[in-house]
């Protein structure tokens, strides 16, 4: 966990959310260069309600960024059918092996959540828990300038409107991400 006392004083993208979707986001831009913090006003791997079950394209991302083997590594039950019930008739469905994913999982978010937080932290983003967002600063423009946390202030250099950075540097990141290795293609 990084301290509010030692974050940067700026950064390229402020990601409010470390639970599988913020963690994930800010991952992928760490991993492609970006200078990330990301900001959760809980405390990390903290429990959630939640029907989180993980769907083929969910499970082949896992797999590319080499976090499969973690989820698996944690006992995370197999599912190789499902059911689905239409009033008194159910109906099963065998899970078969495609696009290199042989089965979907259903992992806890007390496991799934802080794994992603991990591997955006081993990718260079600063994770900062126990954090708020107030509000976002803007200059004269409109341009969002900084981000007003419940502890401090930290800036960042920002685009105006509700993106957290130009489209041309997203369009960069996400080219930069498509030419990088994903999971077992890394060596």
């Amino acid at each position: 966990m990084t301290e509010i006392g030692a974050l940067k004083s700026s950064y390229d993208v402020v990601v409010v959310g470390a639970r599988c979707a913020g963690a994930a986001t800010a991952m992928l831009l760490a991993r492609a260069g970006a200078s990330v913090l990301v900001v959760e006003q809980g405390s990390r791997g903290a429990d959630t309600l939640s029907t989180l079950a993980l769907m083929r394209a969910g499970v082949l991302q896992l797999a590319r960024w080499g976090l499969l083997d973690a989820i698996r590594a944690a006992g995370t039950p197999r599912i190789d059918l499902t059911t689905f019930h239409y009033g008194d008739r159910a109906v099963e469905i065998p899970i078969k092996p495609r696009d290199g994913v042989d089965a979907l999982y259903a992992p806890r978010r007390t496991l799934l959540d802080p794994l992603l937080a991990d591997a955006a932290r081993a990718s260079g983003a600063d994770i900062a828990y126990r954090v708020r967002l107030n509000e976002l600063q803007h200059d004269g423009r409109g341009r969002v300038t900084g981000a007003a946390l419940e502890s401090g202030v930290a800036p960042g250099r920002f685009p105006r409107g509700s993106s957290s950075a130009p489209m041309a540097q997203i369009r960069r990141w996400r080219n930069e991400l498509e030419r990088r290795p994903t999971g077992s293609e890394r060596t």
